[in-house]
């Protein structure tokens, strides 16, 4: 029999998830011909909990040597096992291995410093090695974006030091292809010298009969006469839209999960915080929480986790918009003897083997554009599962339809792969014939100059040439993002090629954004649009870094230059926020010589909320946005702005610009196609429901100079409550941030002058953009505040009048949006003067508001100018922006002199 060596630091009564692969994989070796040996770090130098519980599942007799570890310091400097075991692993592997005549050795990895073991011992011992990736390697960790800390440089060790790891290495495997798919772009020659092999983790039956036999318990959940469903493990980066459509469709049905409970175990951000709630937010929302839905967010043992499934009535999976779940993560449920409903993309390979294998019920659906369906279709297919439920016998499912899924058949597969080695090294490396991986069409390979190599989303970058002139527009949010910023550059990207320019968006892939994502946003973008995505650092514990552009900064930078002389790009415009990503245009103009505009959504240079504190984290990026800000506008070509006001500081602040860069105003376009598409997303308001109350909607954020005239306004309109009997006003997303619920700022102030409740509503989340647009549409008039400063513009009044609503505003006088009210019949305005009038409000709010309810019974949008409003569509302010980028095409060659023309 021959032998093999597998250097795991990490063994039972070690917990970690990826001791399983190690276990399972020693305990059916024998069987096919191979005598394992596991050399191991004693457990009393572990840091994680152990259960002494899962030393039940390994065979007797097993060979299992453990070595000595240095300890943990205080502080905590090194931590991993693999680094504190490496020399004591070192010694004893080479003790093992002349002792045991061993034939092969085997890293599985992480420990990631381990697998350098593999080549000291070949060198040393000559004995050939491979190494399992059961995560990659060179990955960005959290916290690796602060430089100089510990994870930054864990960061540039793994670059560093993996090539010199699978250098020697014979064969190398994973738990899937893409696990090792970036090892091999790296280091290609070994695609001459090395066998790799892709094997997922196998169930194991033996592991279920076991928990009959150990005394555990379910903890998290009582049957209590409920039917429970138990959801186990993390949820995948692109399932909260599916779940989220499961929500919609139970709480409208909520009569018929009265007595059910779905629990997800372990589904939180990280392993080991119980307040880490992900799927929480989607069950309050649609009230759920605590009745039908619940999570127990932190990560909980291997064989608690076989407990709760074998105590619940049925497993439910619930997959992603891409056909990511496997047939062995399947075979996990169907070895708990319980049936499954399963929500999966229809391409997933489990759909199939669950329904031929009679062990449960698949609702499938065809991915993102799907979703909305999902709605429709959950309750049939929950009624549909449980019919099969009560009829449902462990014994009827065929295991065959998960062949090759168990952990006797993948060991099978590594078994192959140990023989092959044996076979063939002792001939000459060049008799290894391993095929050439296989391409698909359009995917790119990341670029090995590229200073990180976490795989990177192809984006859609054509080779096809063209005589219209190319502006890459670098934002790092698009869709789904629903930042409000988003729709700015949406909505160019759309218009702009009707004008002869054909745009590539350069941005982050959603897997990095913090908001909620809304997929139907992919709704409003043109087919074939090019589109570009990258990676960027992932967010730390705590949160040091949190801004988008910081985070993919260097990603964004060499995508960038690699588009730019590939395409041959033109123009190369930002739109701020995030500020940070701007600082990019010097450098993409020093690297390539390409010429760059900004766009300010928002003013850079101005006090943070929080910024009078000295020392703050506000304090600080007042500070730095006055010292960054020049470096990056300098050599700027043009710059834009929703409003004047937005860059005219920057003008005060830079003079010099006025003689070397071009400016132009152009507000936020508003676009009746998004309004056009609203029937076919099925969406229904949630925020209030009609039952003949007159409903005033504010949709966004309050302007921070608002609240002097919103406080004037519920002043006035307390002297006459009788006016409001049959009225609600509606303030959404106003609150203190995005997120938070309870951030409440219209509520004090409705509260004091008792309106709270009664008239004034406040729902201070931000909702997606088109929620905003069913509840606009829902409404029975728009309601409009602006500030004592000039700011609010007609784009804004725009999307107000296009929800077909009449508006009632309140605003300064020298607010464009006022003219744009009254010449379009849209609606109705009371002005004011600024700080010095707001008296004017308390004395007439209430005539106005009378005046408005008479025009709104009668108003029809029919009768709105819409010639008007042709002037602050998304097609026409996207025009403007057209022949500013025309006007900087024809002075390239003036580049080193003044630009002269005027926009």
């Amino acid at each position: 029999m021959k032998k093999i060596l597998i250097i795991s630091p990490h063994y039972p009564p070690s917990n970690l998830v990826a001791v399983h692969r190690t276990r399972l994989f020693a305990r059916h070796l024998p069987a096919l011909g191979w005598e394992p040996h596991i050399l191991t770090v004693h457990e009393q130098h572990y840091e994680e909990t152990l259960d002494w519980d899962l030393c039940r599942l390994l065979p007797e007799g097993q060979k299992i040597y453990k070595s000595k570890a240095f300890n943990v310091t205080k502080p905590r400097l090194i931590g991993d096992i693999g680094l504190r075991g490496f020399f004591y692993l070192l010694q004893y592997a080479v003790r093992i291995i002349k002792e045991q005549s061993i034939d092969l050795i085997y890293i599985p990895i992480p420990s990631f410093y381990g697998s350098l073991l593999g080549r000291l011992l070949q060198k040393r011992t000559g004995v050939p090695y491979g190494i399992d990736f059961i995560d990659p390697w060179v990955q960005i960790f959290p916290g690796s974006e602060k430089i100089f800390s510990r994870h930054w440089w864990s960061t540039q060790f793994s670059r560093w030091l993996e090539p010199m790891a699978v250098r020697k290495a014979s064969f190398i495997t994973g738990v899937a292809e893409g696990y090792y798919r970036g090892v091999q772009n790296r280091n290609p020659e070994l695609l001459k010298s090395c066998l790799f092999a892709a094997m997922p983790y196998g169930g194991e039956a033996a592991d279920h009969d076991a928990i009959t036999t150990i005394e555990k318990r379910p903890y998290l959940f009582t049957s209590a006469g409920k039917y429970i469903f138990v959801y186990a493990g993390a949820l995948l980066p692109k399932a909260h839209a599916p779940l989220e459509a499961i929500f919609r469709s139970i709480a409208a049905s909520k009569d018929k999960f009265i007595n059910v409970e779905f629990h997800f175990i372990g589904t939180g951000t990280t392993a080991d915080d119980p307040e880490g709630y992900k799927v929480r937010s989607y069950a309050q929302k649609y009230g759920l929480w605590g009745t039908v839905v619940f999570e127990h967010p932190k990560r909980i043992s291997y064989l608690d986790v076989l407990v709760h499934l074998a105590a619940a009535d049925a497993i439910f999976i619930l997959g992603s918009t891409e056909p990511h779940y496997t047939p062995s993560k399947t075979y996990q449920s169907v070895l708990s003897k319980k049936p499954i409903f399963a929500v999966l993309h229809n391409e997933s390979t489990s759909v199939e083997i669950i329904r031929n294998s009679h062990a449960g019920q698949v609702l499938d659906f065809g991915g993102e554009e799907d979703v909305a369906q999902l709605e429709q279709s959950f309750l049939p297919s929950y009624q549909t599962f449980r019919d099969f439920a009560d009829g449902f016998d462990p014994t009827i499912v065929d295991h065959k339809a998960f062949h090759g899924f168990s952990a006797f058949e993948v060991t099978s597969r590594l078994v192959t792969i140990l023989n092959k080695v044996v076979e063939v090294l002792p001939a000459a490396s060049s008799k290894l014939q391993v095929p050439e991986p296989a391409q698909k069409d359009g995917q790119e390979t990341f670029p090995s100059h590229y200073p990180s190599y976490v795989p990177i989303e192809p984006g859609r970058v054509s080779a096809e040439p063209s005589r219209n002139p190319k502006v890459l527009i670098i934002y790092p949010h698009y869709p789904p993002s629903n930042l409000v910023g988003v729709h700015r550059i949406r909505l160019f990207a759309q218009h702009l090629p009707s004008y002869g320019w054909r745009p590539c968006i350069l941005t982050v892939h959603e897997r990095h954004y913090e908001e909620r994502l809304d997929y139907d946003m992919n709704r409003l973008l043109p087919e074939g649009q090019w589109i570009v995505k990258t990676s960027a650092f992932p967010l730390s514990r705590p949160r040091l870094i949190g801004d988008i552009g910081l985070r993919a900064f260097f990603f964004l930078y060499f995508r960038a230059v690699d588009i730019i002389r590939k395409e041959k790009i033109d123009l190369v415009y930002f739109s701020i926020p995030s500020y940070y990503v701007v600082l990019l245009g010097p450098m993409l103009k020093f690297r390539t010589g390409i010429l760059y505009g900004v766009d300010y959504q928002d003013p850079w240079v101005h006090e943070f909320p929080g910024s009078q504190k000295t020392f703050s984290r506000h304090w600080w990026s007042s500070r730095l946005s006055r010292l960054l800000e020049p470096l990056a506008i300098r050599k700027a070509t043009w710059i834009t702005g929703v409003a004047e006001s937005y860059y005219q500081g920057v003008k005060d602040r830079n003079p010099r610009l006025s003689k070397t860069c071009l400016f132009d105003a152009m507000p936020m376009g508003g676009e009746v196609a998004d309004h056009r598409v609203m029937p076919s997303l099925g969406r229904d308001p949630y925020v209030f429901q009609g039952d003949g109350r007159f409903r005033f909607v504010y949709a966004g954020a309050l302007l921070p100079k608002a609240y002097e005239i919103l406080d004037a306004v519920f002043r006035a309109m307390s002297t006459s409550l009788s006016d409001f009997k049959d009225v609600e006003f509606h303030f959404i997303g106003t609150g203190r941030s995005n997120t938070d619920p309870e951030g409440f700022k219209v509520r004090p102030y409705a509260e004091r002058y008792g309106l709270w409740g009664t008239v004034v509503f406040e729902f201070p989340q931000r909702i997606p953009y088109l929620d905003v647009l069913v509840h606009l549409e829902a409404a029975n008039a728009v309601f409009i505040l602006g500030s004592t400063e000039a700011h609010y513009t007609p784009s804004k009044t725009y999307q107000g009048v296009l929800s077909g609503k009449p508006v009632l505003a309140v605003l300064h006088q020298s607010s464009t949006a006022i003219e744009v009210l009254r010449q379009t019949g849209a609606g109705m305005a009371l002005e004011f003067a600024g700080e010095s009038d707001i008296e004017k409000i308390d004395r007439h709010f209430m005539d106005t508001y009378r005046a408005f309810r008479s025009f709104a019974a009668t108003y029809h949008p029919s009768q709105v100018n819409t010639e008007v409003l042709d002037t602050y569509s998304a097609h026409a302010v996207t025009g403007r922006l057209a022949r500013l980028l025309n006007v900087v095409m024809g002075n390239r060659r003036l580049i080193s002199r003044p630009l002269v023309q005027e926009v």
